[in-house]
């Protein structure tokens, strides 16, 4: 038997130097190369690209063939007709629906809200309204009546998918999904509309082709597996699938993590647990329907094995000079600051995950996507109805002349020593008493709403007492465990409404999602049967909250039991 020799563990000056801005840029312009479409052969090109690149890593990628509904807008067409008739550029948006000269009038919605929507007369009308299309605003268009809605972008058209519905529909939620018309057309058009509005009634043809149904998409997984690991791993997300070329978004993120592999792979001695590196298709065009479809066939898996899920989307933009798009929960929010500092020399705030695409929520893996380069507000880059993107976003002109490797190659610096924090460390860094203490911020800040929070701020204090103990356990492997189980009892509770199973709507997402909004309907007009119906489900999002403060508390004392510490 060989004897065994101890590994010397990696500086992190010497890991981040390992980062190569020419290596990324190559990965990056190999994925560009391809309009990717989801489920289309061109981005089955870019799929086998990336699973090249891991096989010369030395990972052995597997392919997953989901079944999703996928949504691809065609041609659109906008009109004005009347005595100075007009054709205006324009796109449609995946899962809007298609529409053969749809003819009706013009009213002018302004900002796209119920109150704008109602005040326009939008019934049976097309909505003209500012800013990019968004499932939200189609939805109260919908809600108004509006046959259509026509938003204004700025000088460019940025392509958008305008369904809430989180993953491919279920019998459950099919009827969720849009059911108007939406187009977008440039702010100089939209200026020639309300001109025209000025003077009189205006009456527009609209055209638009969406090929919306079930479709075939491709996933690739690869695993880095440390020997002699207990087979956790981080969850490394990325989508191949783009709107144009995308080369910040997303081959940019693509090339950060194929980056992370490869250095990983070197540094596999030295890592306590693994990574599981995930490509997917479905994001753009079907509103997350690839990672959707991980998170339904692995559950069980994610839930006996993921630690954490980390993820990045449009790095590395040109003028990107501002640090920001975290995605970073409260327990991990100290070790993202320390990453970030030491990789920049800037202290950077983070932000608690509001929405987006997070398909491990539900199983109760904590969200880590710490801050990375973002657009400053009012750049030369700056895309100006969404400052921190690019003004590329989402359009023709995100091409590789919009990248910048260096700046790809400090966000992937900050994503590799966050991963190294993770899998390299003998305790894992998670921090639950910070995610007790905002639990019992965020229950303190609830208007009068009629139910009592008491018990469940109490639980909160109670639970961030007994996880003192847990932090001093000298035991790593029993301290992760129990952080795993207290991660999956908490954030199911505190990030979703559906439960584990279900996947929430988009226009549902954010921190103690359900208490937030039943509380601000409870406290409105308390007599009302609307608040009635509000208490009477708050009550039972309070008994989940608490149960779920409970069972972390239970974790804790069992992870570290002590006849001082009275049970619960």
């Amino acid at each position: 038997m060989s004897a065994h020799v101890p590994v010397t563990r990696t500086s992190d000056a010497a890991l981040l130097a390992e980062v190569s801005a020419e290596r990324l840029a190559a990965d990056t312009a190999t994925i560009a190369r391809f309009v990717r479409l989801s489920g289309t052969p061109e981005e089955r090109q870019a799929f086998e690209q990336i699973a090249r690149r891991l096989t010369e890593i030395g990972l052995a990628p597997r392919w997953h063939e989901c079944e999703a509904f996928i949504s691809l807008p065609g041609k659109a067409g906008c009109t004005v007709l009347g005595p100075q008739p007009a054709d205006l550029p324009c796109i449609t948006h995946s899962m809007a629906q298609p529409a053969r000269g749809l003819e009706a009038e013009l009213v002018d919605a302004a900002g796209g809200s119920a109150e704008d929507l109602k005040r326009a007369g939008a019934k049976g009308k097309i909505a003209l309204v500012d800013g990019l299309a968004s499932p939200g605003k189609v939805r109260q268009a919908e809600r108004a009546g509006a046959v259509a809605a026509l938003f204004v972008n700025d000088g460019r058209l940025h392509e958008m998918i305008v369904s809430a519905q989180y993953g491919s529909p279920t019998p459950a939620t099919l009827a969720d999904l849009p059911t108007i018309v939406a187009l977008s057309v440039t702010e100089d058009s939209g200026t020639l509309l309300r001109r025209r509005l000025a003077t009189g009634p205006v009456r527009l043809r609209l055209s638009a082709e969406v090929d919306t149904g079930w479709r075939t998409i491709p996933l690739l997984t690869a695993d880095l597996m440390p020997e002699g690991g207990d087979g956790s791993y981080v969850f490394w997300g990325t989508h191949v699938d783009s709107w144009h070329y995308g080369a910040t978004d997303n081959a940019a993120g693509n090339a950060v993590a194929l980056e992370l592999a490869r250095i990983l792979q070197a540094h596999r001695a030295e890592l306590k647990r693994g990574v599981r590196f995930l490509f997917w298709s479905g994001h753009s065009h079907g509103r997350y329907a690839g990672s959707c479809w991980y998170a339904d066939h692995f559950w069980q898996d994610l839930y006996d094995h993921a630690v954490a899920a980390m993820s990045i989307d449009s790095p590395g933009g040109r003028g990107a000079t501002d640090l920001g798009g975290s995605k970073v929960m409260d327990e991990l929010v100290a070790c993202a600051v320390e990453v970030v500092e030491t990789v920049t020399g800037r202290r950077v705030a983070t932000t608690r995950p509001e929405g987006g695409e997070q398909p491990l929520w539900r199983v109760g893996v904590p969200s880590f996507s710490p801050p990375y380069s973002r657009q400053a507000r009012g750049t030369a880059t700056s895309f100006r109805i969404a400052p921190a993107s690019g003004y590329w976003h989402h359009s023709t002109e995100d091409t590789l002349e919009n990248m910048d490797p260096q700046v790809l190659a400090q966000d992937a610096r900050i994503c590799l020593l966050a991963t190294w924090r993770l899998v390299a460390s003998d305790v894992l860094p998670f921090d639950f008493g910070a995610t007790a203490r905002a639990t019992r911020a965020a229950l303190e800040a609830l208007p009068a709403c009629g139910v009592d929070f008491t018990e469940a701020r109490a639980l909160c204090a109670r639970l961030e007492a007994e996880l003192v103990p847990l932090r001093e356990a000298r035991d790593a492997a029993r301290a992760g465990a129990a952080q795993r189980a207290i991660a999956r009892a908490l954030i199911p509770a505190l990030y979703t409404t559906g439960g584990a199973f279900q996947p929430d709507s988009t226009l549902d997402q954010g921190f103690l999602p359900a208490i937030t909004r039943l509380a601000e309907i409870a406290q409105r007009d308390p007599a009302s049967d609307a608040a009635a119906a509000a208490r009477t489900a708050l009550v039972r999002e309070r008994d989940r909250v608490g149960f779920a403060l409970r069972e972390a508390v239970r974790v804790a004392l069992r992870a570290a039991p002590s006849a001082d510490r009275p049970g619960i």
